[in-house]
């Protein structure tokens, strides 16, 4: 089976092969948008069969039959949530309902004096591909924030890329990551 796939809201392509060596090789995956919570930039799962060693295909049979794998498969993607609730996430994509309403996302933050718009935890994010540190960008946590500080540590100096960076905020700011916020005596 193949082609166009929706799991969890997020539109995506599947790929279920069976390997002339009888391995079952099952991929999903999508390509979101880098700069919305709900819609991961990209993401994808795979489940292979007859493996042994952390090796595909070094054992010599599977345990299971072709539907007993499909099934299993279909019940892995369709069981796929976030664990609590997400901005911007449609009803039903989560398991975890917070018990206080979703604070809305402030607004995107792309200068670096601008004043943090409220406590949480924070992306730094270069809206060109071009962008020649874009993987260190992308690899790089969420920093927690506090409201009225100012995003000063993220300068990115060279002009051409200064109308192309932003902070966007992820989440609210946990009891642990206050003690960690900006400017430490």
């Amino acid at each position: 089976r193949s082609g166009k796939r929706t799991i969890n809201n997020w539109h995506g392509e599947e790929s279920l092969v069976i390997r002339p060596d009888g391995v079952h090789d099952f991929e999903w995956a999508l390509v979101g948008k880098p700069t919305d919570v709900a819609n991961p930039s990209e993401f994808n799962m795979h489940l292979h069969s007859k493996v042994a060693n952390n090796t595909v295909g070094a054992a010599k049979e599977t345990e299971l039959s072709d539907e007993e794998i499909l099934a299993l498969w279909d019940a892995l993607t369709e069981g796929f949530r976030f664990r609590v609730q997400v901005p911007g996430a449609p009803e039903g994509s989560y398991y975890i309902t917070s018990t206080q309403p979703i604070s809305p996302l402030p607004p995107v933050v792309w200068n670096s004096d601008q004043l943090c718009p409220k406590d949480g935890y924070y992306k730094l994010v270069v809206d060109d591909p071009a962008y020649p540190f874009q993987p260190s960008v992308q690899r790089r946590p969420p920093s927690p924030e506090k409201a009225g500080s100012t995003f000063d540590r993220y300068i990115i100096n060279e002009t051409k890329w200064m109308d192309k960076v932003h902070m966007v905020w992820v989440r609210d700011l946990d009891e642990d990551g206050l003690k960690y916020a900006k400017k430490r005596p």
